[in-house]
């Protein structure tokens, strides 16, 4: 957090940007390209409407997070840089991952492979 509090300070002293509070941290915040302004990535989501015919373990409820972890996956993407998101189990890595693959639109295809603690290289190879 030391790099946040630097950036923080930094942008209020250069009246570049003023944080709504405190607590925030500048990963809270993404730069919009049109504008070169900050935006918090909760004002980026978008609203969510539950159908029965979901399967549970696609569904995908929007959060600032998600849109954050979106926009980098996009980003980096675009770029043509490889993308591993890790951390710990549940998070919604796979699902956001999955999710951002499945709209990519035309002209892209994907497949989806399985690991998890219990894989093995032999696994990769039968």
């Amino acid at each position: 957090m030391k790099f946040s509090h630097f950036l923080k300070s930094l942008c209020t002293k250069l009246k570049i940007y003023s944080y709504s509070t405190e607590n925030d941290s500048v990963y809270d915040y993404g730069i919009e390209k049109a504008t070169f302004t900050y935006s918090h990535w909760s004002e980026k989501v978008e609203s969510f409407t539950y159908e029965k015919s979901m399967n549970f373990f696609e569904i995908l409820v929007p959060t600032s997070d998600t849109v954050k972890f979106k926009y980098i996956l996009k980003t980096l993407l675009n770029a043509d840089n490889n993308v591993l998101f890790s951390g710990q189990t549940g998070v919604g890595k796979s699902v956001i991952s999955q999710d951002f693959l499945a709209h990519m639109g035309e002209g892209y295809e994907y497949a989806i492979v399985g690991f998890s603690g219990k894989t093995k290289s032999r696994n990769l190879q039968d």
